[in-house]
């Protein structure tokens, strides 16, 4: 919510990679933590998925990016 593309979300309990997943979709860096091994391994699934997702792009592409400015009103086009 407080965050910009390009800036760093932290989580110290990153669980299966939720915060992560949509920090990546909306062109943010992540760094999480987690100790429980299997949790660990979902996140890592999960943000590659978030990662191959982002750099695939979709159909509309621009237009999205241009809706998600007008309601963020903080964008870096």
């Amino acid at each position: 919510l407080w965050t910009v593309p390009g800036d760093t979300v932290f989580s110290p309990f990153a669980g299966i990679g939720s915060e992560g997943y949509v920090s990546l979709l909306k062109k943010r860096k992540f760094l999480g933590c987690e100790l429980k091994e299997s949790y660990w391994k979902i996140a890592i699934k999960n943000l590659e998925e978030a990662h191959k997702k982002r750099q695939q792009g979709t159909l509309f592409g621009d237009f999205e990016s241009q809706q998600s400015c007008a309601k963020d009103e903080i964008c870096n086009a």
